[in-house]
């Protein structure tokens, strides 16, 4: 989770998202969008906390414009899969 945020609080989230959902998905293949939704928003908030000059409100929408972000990349990107032994 230290590595994420790391990643996270460099910046450029918008083109670093995608990338570290991709590999999640690569490491854990039967991680669901909601595991990966969770990851990613839990590793952006220490990002979030150790910013300085900023409100909670302030913070609050931060955290809220990323969790929307994330969830627009992580439920975009994948279609329905079949399941691995249908019957």
């Amino acid at each position: 989770m230290d590595s994420l945020a790391t990643l996270l609080a460099s910046g450029d989230t918008a083109n670093r998202v995608p990338v570290i959902a991709a590999d999640l998905r690569r490491r854990y293949p039967t991680v669901g969008n909601g595991e990966v939704v969770s990851s990613l928003e839990a590793a952006f908030c220490p990002v979030i906390a150790g910013l300085t000059g900023l409100g909670d409100a302030e913070k609050q929408v931060r955290i809220a414009g990323f969790a929307t972000q994330i969830r627009a990349v992580v439920y975009s990107e994948t279609s329905p899969q079949p399941a691995a032994n249908p019957g």
